[in-house]
């Protein structure tokens, strides 16, 4: 079944979700920056090239963030256990959900954290 047992040892879903939750990190704060810039510049008439540019630059990396974000979710959900709640489907869709939820936090709290330190 789906995210029934873990094919790999823990160690090895732990170090891809890591690989994966940095580079999700690093993915939505180039986001921010070609959205800052969008926002930044918009309506300058001479800088249309450019704006188109970060226009294309920020949507592909939300996107990448967005897929990476999954990745993790579905690196760490095989090592996450839930109680007998219903079938088995079920059990790896909440597996799943479970997973994307601590994905999420995860890059929430070090970007903000990047924040609050001022390393970004």
């Amino acid at each position: 079944m789906l995210f029934e047992s873990p094919p790999l040892k823990p160690i090895v879903h732990i170090a891809l979700a890591t690989v994966a939750v940095v580079l999700a990190i690093l993915s939505f704060l180039q986001f921010l920056g070609a959205a800052a810039f969008y926002s930044a510049w918009y309506g300058r008439p001479g800088l249309t090239v450019e704006l188109a540019s970060a226009n294309r630059r920020g949507d592909f990396f939300l996107l990448l963030s967005v897929v990476l974000e999954f990745a993790v979710a579905s690196a760490i959900a095989p090592l996450i256990g839930v109680p007998v709640l219903g079938s088995a489907r079920f059990k790896a869709v909440a597996r799943f959900l479970v997973a994307l939820f601590l994905s999420l936090l995860a890059t929430g709290v070090v970007i903000s954290l990047l924040a609050i330190f001022r390393i970004v």
